[in-house]
C-alpha cells in the first residue's frame, strides 16, 4: 500500500502504534548493532519433549495422604513420562529467494577483483537454520572467550562464533564447465530431465520424453545442473557425504534418497574445493567460515518500503574468495551460495568421495543461489555513480542537451522554427507525443504526460469563473470533457482524458474496490430515494408509525370489548394529495442531492462520535459503512500514486536518462540509464484519475453523478481536518524525485533522509523580534519511499521544493561493499601482475578528539579524505596497514579471515593499552589477548560508506513562514479548508410542479471566443491548414437559395422528439415558399431547457473529388437582450432575420457530436460568413464548426464513395430559444397523411433560416445551403411535460 509509511508516521505521533521493542532493543536512526550469529531457538533436526503437570492441593489431609499429584503421558510401565518426538524442518537442498535482501556485486555489475562478494538475508536466522556438520566445532559455538554479542535460545553458549551451514564460492566462468569424460565419471550423463513434447503429427497425443540434463555443447552458464535430491544422492558418484548426518536416523535418509525435491548441483574440481576449505589438511579453510557470517541490527528509517523507527535484522554472508586479481581485461565470474553441510565428514575422509577410491576429479556441491558479475582491473564505484547523478540532476524532462538543441532550432525564422518553438515549450513542460486513437477508430497523435511534471501546474487546467458551465468540469461521464486542444500546434492534449480512462480501467480491474463501490452506491441510492419519497409525499417516519400503532391496538381492543364509542367507518377515504413525481424527475433533483449528501456523510462518520468525526484511516476506528473504508483508502492511496502503472508515471523513456559524454560506438544510444529527476505532482491529473475510478458502478444516475461528487466533498473534509489530537491535516505528497541508476541495483536499500527549513526566533541579546531559518530536525516530509524495480526508487515529499533544506542518500550499513586490500605489482615488460601483497588498512578513530594526537604514529597529518565531512564526530588517523603473507592465498584466491581478524585484535589491544587512550574510570575495552569474532571481521572488511547530499537554498531572513497548503479534490468550485459537513435541514414537503424561472440576465454578446462546457476543446481551425474567410462575395437575387454544388443538407429538431419530415420543396428550389408539416416545430416556452440536434447528410454519396476542410453551421441569434430584433435596421426583402437562440453564454451549455465522431465540434460567435447577400453579414450568429479528424498534411477528409461523412449529427445542449419576433401569417402548412399533403394552419409561428457552409481544400469554392425550421410561440402541446 502506497500510504503505509505515512500511516506509520502519523500513528506513531499519536502514540497508537507500538513496535514491541524495548528501549534497549530500539536503535536511533543511523545506528547499527552487530551480532556474531543469530541462531534460531531450534535448528533443523529431531527433538523430543516431555511434559509433566504438577497439581498441588495443599498440605496432607487428616489421614496424612498427600494432596498433590503429577500427570503425564506414561510409557508402557506407567511410571516414566513418555517423550514426544518431533522434527524441525528447515531448507536443505534449496532456498526460497524471497528471503534474500540483496547481494553484491549484483548481476551484470562490474567491480574490482579485490571485492569480496556477499549476500544479505532478510531473515537473521538463515545462515544457522541447520547445523553445519556433526563435528562439535561445526554444530556448536566456538571461541566462547569472546564477548557475549550473539543470540541463541538453546542451551548453548551465546558467546563466540557459529559456523553457518552455507557459504559463498567464486568461480571463473570456465571453472565449472564439465568435460564429457568427467560427466561420465560423475554419472552426470545418466541424469534425466522430463520434458513434455508432442509426438507424431497433428492430433497425436502428447507424451513425456526424457532428455539428458548434461549436454556437452549446451552447458548452463552458471555451471549449475538441475536435478532432484534423489538423483543427486543416488546417481552422482562424487558428492558430499550426507550419510554422516543420518547415522541415528536411517529412515530419514531413506526418505531423502527418494525425494523429488528440485535442487541445483555444481561440479568444481576437487583440488579447488580442497584448496579453499582444506589447503593444509587441517580444515582451516572450513573453520574460517565461522567469521564469514554475522548479523546486523539497523534502524530502517529511510529505507525503501520501510516503516518508521523500524528495526531490521539482516544476516550477512561474506565470501572468503576474491575475484581474479591478475586480470587485465574484464572477465566473468560466477558466485554460488553452496551448502557446507557435512563437508567436515567429506574432507579428509578416505571413505568419502574425496578419498582415493573415487576416480572422479570433481565433486558435486549443492548450490542454493547463484549470480554472475564481471571482474575488471578498475571499477566504477558507488562514489562515482552517485557523483554523476548529482551532477546531472534536473527536473523530470528530457536531458538538457536535447532540450537545448530543440530550443536552438526554435530560434530559426522559418515555419519549422516556429513549430519547434511551440513544441519546445510542450517538451519542457514534460509532455511527450503518443499515439492516440479517436473514438471513431482512426489513429492520430496527441500530447500526453503523466502525473509527474517538471514545473508547478495549476490546481485545475482552466481558471474557474463565475459561470459554472465554463469552469473545469467537476466530474465527467466519459472523460472527453477533460480533453484539451492546442491551437498553436493543432494537436489534442489527451493528458487528462487519458488519466480519467486509466482511473476507470484500474478501478474496474480491482475487484475488491469495484465491489465495495457498487455496494456503497446501492446503499446510498436506496437510503436517499427512500427518504426522499417519504419526505416528498409527507409520509411519517417509521418510529412515529410504530408509536401510533399502540393507539391503534388500544382502539381495536376497545372495539372488541364493546367499549368503542366512535363512528364506524368501513373504508378509508382515499387521500386527495397528489403523489410526488419519480425521484429522477428534474424538479426532484435538488432534494435528491440533499438526501445523497446526508446519506454519504452518515456512512463516512465514525459511529458513536458526538461531533460527527469522519473516518480518516489513521485512528484505530471504523466508519459506519465498511465499504466506505475500502473506497476512502483506495482514493487516499491514489493520492500517493498508488494503483498507477509505472509507464503512466513515466510515459517518456528519455525522462529517466542522462547524457553520456564518453564516445560511443556508431548506432548506440548516447543516453545512459542513469538519472536523478525532480518533479511536481499534477493534482489535476490525479483528480481526473480519481473521477474515472469513482465513475464505476454508476447504474442509477446516467446524467449527473451526485454520489460521486459527494464522495469527493467528504474526502475534502477529511483532508482539511486535523488528524486526532495533532495540529496538522493528513499528509499528501506535493513534490518528489526518482532515481534510476545501477547504484540502486547495487544498494537496493538506499537510505534517504530529507529535512526542511523552519523559522525560529534568533537567540542572543539584540536579536529580539528577529528570526532565522534553521533545519527542522523533527519534521520528516518523506511520505513514500519505494522501489519500482531493481534500478528505480521513487520518493514523494509532503512539502514544496523551496522548503527543503537537504536531501541525503546514503549506503545502509548492511549493503556496503566488503573489500580486501592488496598492493598489486606489475611487470614493466609484460604489464602483467607479478606480485600481490595483502594488506589491511589501519584507521584509528578517537571518540574523544581532545585525546587524539595531531599526527599519526609516523608523524603524518590526518588523511584529508577521512576528515572531509564537516559533521564527522570522531577524529581519524591513518596508521601503517597491517600486512602478512598469510592473509591471502593467490592460488586459491582465498583470504584467511582468522589470521586477519587476529591481527586486527592484536592491534586493538595494543591501542587499548596506550596511555591516555581511555579515561582512568573506563574499564578495559579488550582482554589481554584479542578473540576474533565475525562481527569484528565484517566491520573491518567493510568498504567506506558514501552518501550524496543535495543542499537546498536557505530562505532569506526577512521571508515569512511558508504558506500552508491543504490538498482538495476538484469539485467544480473554489474549495476552502472547510470543516466537516453537517447534515442539512430536513427536505421540505414537495409542492407539485413548482418551477423557478432563471434569475440571471444573459450578458451582451461579445466577439470573444465562446467555449463549451469543458472550456478546453476549442477547435475552430484544422490542425494544419487554417480556415480562411469564404472565397468571394456572391450577391444573389434570392439570398435564401443554396449554392449549386452543395453536398450536404441539414435538418434541425429538439432532442425529445423525432426528426422532422422534410418540407415539400417548391418549384425552382425557392426555400422561401416551402410547405411545412404542423407537427414539426420548435416551441419557445417550454418548462425545461432542451438540446437541439443538427443532423447532416450527403446529397450525393458518390465520388465528389472534393477534400472537405470544415463544416460550419451559422445559427442566427438575437443582437442583445435589450435590442428589438424586429427593428428593420437590416432587411431582406420586407422581413427581418428571425433569431433562433438568445444571445450570451447562458444561451446554451456546449456542443458535442451526437453521431459520427470522425468530426470535432467547437463553437464561435461573431458575424455571419460573407456568402450570399451582404446585408445579413453584420448580424450576430452562433457558429458551430465541425473539423474532420485527419492525419493528412492538409487536414482534410476526402469525400469519396466511403461512408465516413455520409451522415453526422451535432448536439447543442440546453438551448434557450428566442421568442417569436415576427409572426408569419402567410406560412404554408400541410399535414402529411397517407393520401398526401392536406392544408392546415398553425398560429403564432415564424420561420428561422440556419445556414450550413461547406469549406473545401485545393482552392475549390465554398458551398452553402439553408435549413428552414418553424418556431412557434407558446408551449409544446405534443409533450405536456416539457
Amino acid at each position: 500500500m502506497a500510504t503505509s509509511l505515512v500511516l506509520n508516521n502519523v500513528q506513531r505521533e499519536l502514540n497508537i502504534l507500538d513496535d514491541g521493542l524495548s528501549p534497549a532493543e530500539r536503535l536511533p536512526s543511523g545506528h547499527m548493532r552487530l551480532f556474531n550469529f543469530y541462531a534460531p531457538s531450534l535448528q533443523a533436526g529431531l527433538y523430543s519433549i516431555t511434559t509433566t503437570q504438577h497439581i498441588d492441593g495443599g498440605p496432607p489431609d487428616s489421614d496424612g495422604k498427600p494432596q498433590s499429584t503429577d500427570l503425564f503421558n506414561a510409557d508402557a510401565n506407567g511410571t516414566t513420562p513418555l517423550a514426544q518426538t518431533f522434527a524441525v524442518i528447515a531448507p536443505q537442498f534449496s532456498l526460497d529467494p524471497k528471503i534474500i535482501n540483496s547481494y553484491y556485486p549484483p548481476d551484470g555489475h562490474q567491480d574490482e577483483g579485490r571485492i569480496l562478494p556477499h549476500i544479505v538475508f532478510s531473515d537473521p536466522h538463515a545462515p544457522w537454520y541447520r547445523p553445519a556438520g556433526i563435528s562439535d566445532w561445526m554444530a556448536h559455538t566456538v571461541d566462547t572467550g569472546a564477548a557475549p554479542n550473539a543470540r541463541r535460545a538453546d542451551g548453548d553458549d551465546d558467546r563466540g562464533n557459529l559456523i553457518p551451514w552455507f557459504g559463498l564460492m567464486v568461480f571463473k566462468a570456465n571453472e565449472l564447465q564439465v568435460p564429457s569424460s568427467d560427466a561420465t565419471a560423475l554419472g552426470l550423463d545418466t541424469i534425466k530431465a522430463g520434458k513434455t513434447t508432442s509426438a507424431g503429427g497433428s492430433g497425436a497425443s502428447e507424451q513425456a520424453v526424457q532428455t539428458n540434463v548434461y549436454n556437452v555443447n549446451n552447458q548452463p552458464a552458471s555451471g549449475a545442473y538441475p536435478m532432484t535430491v534423489a538423483d543427486y544422492l543416488t546417481s552422482i558418484n562424487s558428492r558430499v557425504n550426507y550419510e554422516a548426518g543420518y547415522t541415528n536416523n536411517p529412515q530419514d535418509l531413506t526418505e531423502l534418497t527418494a525425494s523429488t525435491e528440485k535442487t541445483s548441483i555444481i561440479f568444481p574440481l576437487k583440488s579447488t574445493v580442497q584448496s579453499v576449505f582444506n589447503a593444509r589438511n587441517d580444515l582451516q579453510g572450513l573453520k574460517t567460515q565461522k567469521l564469514q557470517a554475522h548479523v546486523r541490527q539497523l534502524n530502517t528509517v529511510g529505507f525503501p518500503d520501510a516503516g518508521v523507527q523500524g528495526n531490521g535484522y539482516y544476516s550477512v554472508v561474506i565470501s572468503s574468495m576474491t575475484g581474479d586479481l591478475t586480470t587485465t581485461a574484464p572477465s566473468n565470474h560466477v558466485v554460488h551460495l553452496v551448502s557446507l553441510e557435512h563437508l567436515d565428514s567429506t574432507l579428509n575422509n578416505a571413505n568419502s568421495s574425496m578419498g582415493p577410491s573415487n576416480t572422479s576429479n570433481r565433486i558435486g556441491l549443492v548450490s542454493l543461489y547463484t549470480w554472475t558479475y564481471s571482474c575488471i582491473p578498475e571499477a566504477v564505484n558507488f562514489e562515482l555513480m552517485m557523483t554523476r547523478l548529482g551532477q546531472q540532476m534536473q527536473p523530470l524532462r528530457p536531458p538538457k542537451e536535447q532540450l537545448d538543441a530543440l530550443q536552438s532550432r526554435s530560434q530559426m525564422a522559418d515555419t519549422n522554427g516556429k513549430a519547434a518553438g511551440a513544441l519546445y515549450k510542450r517538451v519542457e513542460d514534460g509532455y511527450t507525443i503518443a499515439r492516440w486513437r479517436a473514438p471513431s477508430g482512426e489513429e492520430n497523435i496527441a500530447f500526453n504526460r503523466g502525473p509527474l511534471v517538471p514545473t508547478l501546474p495549476p490546481m485545475v487546467p482552466s481558471k474557474p469563473t463565475t459561470n459554472a458551465q465554463a469552469a473545469w468540469p467537476a466530474l465527467s461521464m466519459n472523460g472527453r470533457d477533460y480533453s484539451v486542444y492546442d491551437r498553436s500546434l493543432g494537436m489534442l492534449d489527451a493528458t487528462y482524458s487519458s488519466a480519467w480512462s486509466l482511473g476507470k480501467l484500474v478501478a474496474i480491474s480491482d475487484s475488491v474496490f469495484n465491489a465495495a463501490l457498487m455496494r456503497f452506491r446501492s446503499n446510498i441510492w436506496n437510503a436517499s430515494t427512500s427518504n426522499l419519497r417519504k419526505t416528498a409525499n409527507n409520509i411519517d417516519d417509521w418510529i412515529k408509525i410504530l408509536n401510533s400503532s399502540v393507539t391503534a391496538v388500544s382502539a381495536g381492543q376497545s372495539l372488541a370489548s364493546g367499549d368503542f364509542s366512535g363512528t364506524p367507518v368501513r373504508v378509508n377515504k382515499p387521500a386527495d394529495i397528489p403523489l410526488a413525481p419519480p425521484v429522477d424527475h428534474p424538479v426532484m433533483a435538488e432534494s435528491l442531492a440533499n438526501e445523497i449528501d446526508k446519506s454519504v456523510t452518515q456512512s463516512a462518520t465514525v459511529p458513536g462520535s458526538s461531533d460527527g468525526v469522519l473516518f480518516n484511516g489513521f485512528l484505530l476506528d471504523s466508519a459506519a459503512n465498511s465499504d466506505w473504508e475500502v473506497v476512502y483508502k483506495w482514493i487516499y492511496d491514489a493520492l500517493y500514486l498508488g494503483h498507477i502503472p509505472a509507464h503512466f508515471l513515466f510515459p517518456e523513456p528519455s525522462h529517466l536518462k542522462s547524457t553520456n559524454y564518453l564516445p560511443v560506438p556508431p548506432g548506440q544510444s548516447k543516453l545512459l540509464q542513469e538519472a536523478l529527476r525532480f518533479f511536481h505532482i499534477d493534482h489535476a491529473w490525479l483528480d481526473c484519475f480519481i473521477d474515472g475510478a469513482l465513475s464505476c458502478a454508476n447504474h442509477v444516475e446516467p446524467q449527473y453523478d451526485n454520489v460521486r461528487l459527494k464522495i469527493k466533498k467528504i474526502i475534502n473534509s477529511v483532508l482539511s481536518a486535523p488528524v486526532g489530537t495533532l495540529k496538522k491535516t493528513p499528509p499528501v505528497p506535493r513534490y518528489g524525485f526518482v532515481i534510476r541508476s545501477a547504484a540502486v541495483k547495487a544498494v537496493p536499500d538506499l537510505k534517504l533522509t530529507v529535512r526542511c527549513w523552519t523559522r525560529v526566533p534568533m537567540q542572543g541579546a539584540g536579536n529580539e523580534n528577529k528570526y532565522e531559518w534553521v533545519v527542522d530536525p523533527n519534521y520528516d516530509p518523506l511520505v513514500r519511499h519505494t522501489k519500482l524495480d531493481d534500478f528505480t526508487i521513487l520518493s514523494l515529499l509532503d512539502c514544496a521544493p523551496e522548503q527543503i533544506a537537504y536531501i541525503e542518500m546514503a549506503q545502509p550499513a548492511h549493503q556496503q561493499r566488503f573489500a580486501f586490500g592488496v598492493d598489486v605489482g606489475y611487470d614493466d615488460a609484460t604489464h602483467l601482475v607479478n606480485k600481490i601483497t595483502p594488506e589491511v588498512d589501519s584507521i584509528k578513530l578517537f571518540t574523544n578528539a581532545a585525546r587524539a594526537p595531531p599526527n599519526d604514529e609516523n608523524g603524518r597529518a590526518p588523511d584529508p579524505a577521512l576528515l572531509e565531512a564537516a559533521d564527522m564526530e570522531w577524529k581519524a588517523l591513518l596508521t601503517n596497514p597491517l600486512t602478512s603473507p598469510s592473509f591471502y592465498d593467490s592460488r586459491s584466491r582465498c583470504i584467511d579471515s582468522i589470521a586477519i581478524t587476529e591481527a586486527i585484535c592484536a592491534k586493538l589491544v595494543e591501542w587499548g593499552q596506550q596511555k591516555g587512550t581511555f579515561d582512568e574510570s573506563e574499564p578495559p575495552q579488550y582482554p589481554a589477548k584479542g578473540v576474533a569474532s565475525s562481527s569484528m571481521f565484517g566491520l573491518e572488511m567493510n568498504d567506506r560508506a558514501y552518501h550524496l547530499r543535495i543542499n537546498g537554498t536557505q530562505p532569506p531572513g526577512i521571508q515569512e513562514s511558508f504558506p500552508s497548503w491543504t490538498r482538495q479534490l476538484w469539485t467544480g468550485i473554489a474549495t476552502t479548508n472547510a470543516p466537516a459537513p453537517t447534515p442539512g435541514p430536513a427536505t421540505p414537503v414537495f409542492t407539485p410542479f413548482k418551477i423557478s424561472p432563471p434569475t440571471t440576465v444573459p450578458p451582451i454578446l461579445t466577439a470573444a471566443p465562446l467555449l463549451h462546457r469543458s472550456q478546453a476543446i476549442t477547435l475552430p481551425t484544422s490542425p494544419i491548414t487554417p480556415l480562411t474567410p469564404n472565397r468571394g462575395i456572391r450577391a444573389l437575387n434570392n439570398p435564401w437559395k443554396s449554392s449549386m454544388n452543395s453536398q450536404f443538407e441539414m435538418l434541425i429538431h429538439p432532442d425529445y422528439c423525432p426528426p422532422p419530415l422534410r418540407p415539400v420543396q417548391p418549384t425552382q428550389g425557392d426555400p422561401t415558399k416551402q410547405i411545412f408539416s404542423p407537427i414539426d416545430f420548435i416551441a419557445t416556452e417550454t418548462k425545461y431547457l432542451f438540446d437541439l440536434v443538427f443532423s447532416l447528410r450527403r446529397r450525393n454519396k458518390g465520388d465528389t473529388h472534393r477534400n472537405l476542410r470544415a463544416l460550419r453551421i451559422e445559427i442566427p441569434i438575437s443582437r442583445s437582450p435589450s435590442a428589438s430584433d424586429n427593428e428593420k435596421l437590416t432587411q431582406l426583402g420586407d422581413k427581418p432575420r428571425e433569431p433562433l437562440l438568445k444571445s450570451g453564454e447562458t444561451a446554451h451549455s456546449g456542443v458535442r457530436m451526437a453521431y459520427n465522431t470522425r468530426f470535432v465540434p467547437s463553437l464561435y460567435n461573431g458575424p455571419a460568413s460573407r456568402i450570399g447577400d451582404v446585408r445579413w453579414d453584420d448580424l450576430p450568429i452562433l457558429g458551430i464548426t465541425m473539423i474532420p479528424r485527419s492525419g493528412t498534411v492538409t487536414g482534410t477528409m476526402y469525400l469519396g464513395t466511403d461512408d465516413r461523412a455520409n451522415a453526422l449529427a451535432v448536439k447543442l445542449s440546453e438551448c434557450q430559444i428566442n421568442a417569436v419576433v415576427n409572426e408569419e401569417t402567410a406560412m404554408a402548412y400541410k399535414d402529411h397523411t397517407p393520401t398526401g399533403w392536406v392544408p392546415n394552419a398553425v398560429a403564432g409561428a415564424t420561420k428561422v433560416r440556419v445556414r450550413l457552409v461547406e469549406q473545401y481544400g485545393d482552392n475549390m469554392a465554398d458551398e452553402w445551403s439553408f435549413c428552414t425550421v418553424v418556431k412557434v410561440r407558446g408551449k409544446d402541446t405534443r409533450f405536456p411535460d416539457m
